[in-house]
Formats: structure tokens, sequence, C-alpha cells
């Protein structure tokens, strides 16, 4: 192997990493989200 070859290939697995943490990271921020809105909606008729 050469050295290109080893930076290539550490490169593309540095790139397919990232996709899956912008992934989890919009998913969680969803689920914090949609959490928040329930909270606020039971609060809400709670208080009726």
């Amino acid at each position: 192997m050469t050295p290109s070859t080893v930076r290539t290939e550490t490169a593309a697995r540095t790139d397919a990493a990232l996709p899956g943490a912008h992934s989890f990271t919009a998913a969680l921020c969803g689920f914090l989200g949609s959490t928040a809105a329930t909270t606020v909606v039971m609060v809400l008729l709670s208080a009726m």
C-alpha cells in the first residue's frame, strides 16, 4: 500500500461516519422537540 492509498481509505472512513452522526443528531433533535411539544400540550390541557 502506498501512503496515498492509506490517506484515501482513512478519508473514506471518516466521511462514511459523518452521515450517521448527522442522522443521529437529527433524530435526537426531533425526539426532544416532539417531547417538549407534547409536554406543553399536556400542561395546557391540565390547566383547563
